[in-house]
């Protein structure tokens, strides 16, 4: 059926439809624990909420146009990665995660967005040279591995990002429950508007759509969907580049006689623990750099509300270590 064809949807039932819509997204938000195919359902729901598909804005952004309800939401927007920088060079990845919480990390000081700017504009994925929005991001997931409709094949950045975990969890998956939690926000937001003006009232639900609470991410070993595809990423055991920053909220973290494990950060089959020991000593255990293990142990210093910053560059068998921008090491890995 062609657009000519069809019957131009009431504004009473588009409100209906985005009803359903909040109670679906946030159904399977609430069950996202119980497994991987309740991201696919939450990356569709996504898709048709708040990003341009098949020649169609979000029904998010109809709703909120036409009602004249803002999109504005307080949150951290961290900067897209700049592949000009000198840093940004051989850059494997990077992610750069929206903040809704503010208690911890003093960097992250909250402003005031548009939400639909930052879906179309920002870039939480740096991946293989290239920035990823959130809209690109749900869309991939959803057309590529969701109930949207499954292809075939799945593009290779995409592969890329099923191959990398932080703490045993795929680092986009946070990512799209916060997209999603902020527009459960917004969703609500315009129901209520839609109640005072024309009293539009919500179906009967055994929970209400007013999401306010974050999920805690999940833990634990995921499934590795690179195993499923016909072609897999290649190797960056030869030559690579990972950056990483280290914060906590202890500001005296770095220099106190603690010990501070921050978890491991996984890319394919490279694997790095950072852990800061006393007295003031950061340690590096690395597996998979140019095919092999090791652990380096450097001083640590005093460093300030941006924490550590730290980057492991490698072509075999050289590997480079950085903290802060600063040189600390070269060797090689033999």
């Amino acid at each position: 059926m062609t657009s000519r064809q069809r019957v131009k949807k009431t504004h009473e039932r588009n409100l209906a439809d985005l009803d359903d819509h909040l109670y679906l997204l946030e159904d399977h938000l609430r069950r996202l624990d119980e497994g991987d195919a309740h991201l696919k359902v939450i990356a569709a729901e996504l898709r048709v909420l708040i990003c341009f598909s098949s020649g169609t804005e979000g029904l998010l952004w109809r709703l909120a146009d036409d009602l004249g309800v803002s999109d504005e939401v307080t949150i951290f927007v961290p900067e897209n990665v700049d592949p000009t920088l000198p840093l940004s060079v051989g850059l494997i990845f990077s992610f750069n995660p929206l903040e809704t919480d503010f208690s911890g990390d003093p960097m992250s000081v909250p402003r005031k967005y548009s939400f639909r700017d930052v879906i179309k504009k920002h870039e939480p994925v740096f991946i293989s040279g290239k920035g990823i929005t959130h809209e690109y991001l749900i869309k991939a997931i959803a057309q590529q591995m969701g109930t949207a409709h499954e292809d075939e094949g799945i593009e290779f950045s995409l592969l890329e990002m099923e191959s990398i975990f932080v703490r045993g969890v795929r680092p986009y998956i946070p990512k799209l429950k916060t997209d999603a939690e902020l527009a459960l926000k917004m969703g609500s937001r315009i129901l209520r508007e839609a109640n005072r003006r024309i009293n539009f009232a919500r179906k009967p639900r055994r929970f209400s759509v007013s999401y306010g609470g974050g999920l805690q991410a999940r833990s634990g070993t995921a499934k590795n969907y690179a195993g499923d595809f016909e072609q897999t990423g290649s190797s960056i055991e030869v030559e690579g580049t990972m950056a990483f920053r280290l914060i906590h909220e202890n500001p005296d973290w770095a220099t106190d006689k603690n010990t501070y494990v921050f978890g491991e950060i996984q890319k394919s089959s490279v694997r790095i623990d950072p852990t800061k020991r006393p007295p003031n000593i950061i340690e590096l255990k690395v597996k998979g750099i140019c095919g092999k293990d090791f652990t380096r142990n450097y001083p640590a210093f005093p460093c300030d509300e941006r924490g550590l910053r730290v980057a492991i560059s490698w072509k075999t068998p050289e590997v480079k270590i950085y903290m802060n921008g600063q040189h600390m090491e070269t060797f090689d890995a033999i």
